[in-house]
């Protein structure tokens, strides 16, 4: 993109109206960090199942780990987009 945009700079002197409109086009992806995760819903849905909702602004995904209680360790449950529905595994 930033070839075609180069080329189609080109024939526009600097300060021209049609060069500011072309030079005004972002050429990189805008990325912003994502804010905090909200676990907005939990359900048990059966025997050692859970099901999570959750969301945060700007989050693509999440990693969703799970620590047994009186342990020092994680291990991760699910990577998913949204809600998921996981087995943990008891104490």
């Amino acid at each position: 993109m930033t070839s075609a945009l180069a080329q189609g700079r080109s024939p526009y002197d600097e300060g021209s109206a049609e060069r500011e409109i072309i030079n005004a086009v972002p050429t990189e992806t805008a990325e912003q960090e994502p804010g905090q995760a909200i676990i907005s819903g939990a359900a048990q849905t059966g025997a050692g199942v859970v099901h999570l909702v959750s969301g945060a602004p700007h989050a693509t995904n999440f990693d969703v780990l799970h620590r047994r209680a009186g342990s020092e360790e994680n291990f991760e449950l699910s990577t998913t987009t949204s809600s998921f529905g996981s087995s943990m595994p008891p104490a």
